[in-house]
């Protein structure tokens, strides 16, 4: 008997994890949307993203760039919003200037995403 309400609470625990982490997706669903429609917002003209890796709340953001003031132009852009922060430039490569390539450069960023205040789960 006594096992038996051992296994119950044991259950019961699995199922209360379970539930954390359904109410946990629910809540952080909406973040997703606002979160591509800033990288839309942010993104300069002359840049664009190939690649984009979310670890829990931390991103990676690959891309190419026509300069590197375009890069340093999105990372300020990223500074300024709301839903991220921290940009961290990890690597930049520029390819052969005298190449016709419009985009020149490569770039990879880390950044953190975030949740405004207004918009915090209560």
């Amino acid at each position: 008997e006594i096992r038996e309400i051992k296994d119950l609470e044991r259950t019961r625990q699995k199922l209360i994890a379970r539930m954390k982490v359904i109410e946990d997706l629910q809540v952080s669903r909406p973040q997703i949307v606002h979160l591509f429609d800033e990288l839309v917002t942010v993104v300069p003209d002359g840049a664009f993203l190939t690649e984009l890796v979310q670890r829990g709340g931390n991103l990676v953001l690959n891309g190419r760039a026509q300069s590197n003031a375009r890069v340093s132009t999105y990372m300020r852009n990223i500074e300024a919003s709301p839903w991220m922060n921290d940009p961290k430039l990890r690597i930049i490569e520029n390819k052969d200037q005298n190449s016709s390539a419009a985009n020149s450069s490569t770039f990879q960023l880390d950044l953190v995403q975030v949740v405004p205040k207004e918009e915090a789960p209560k």
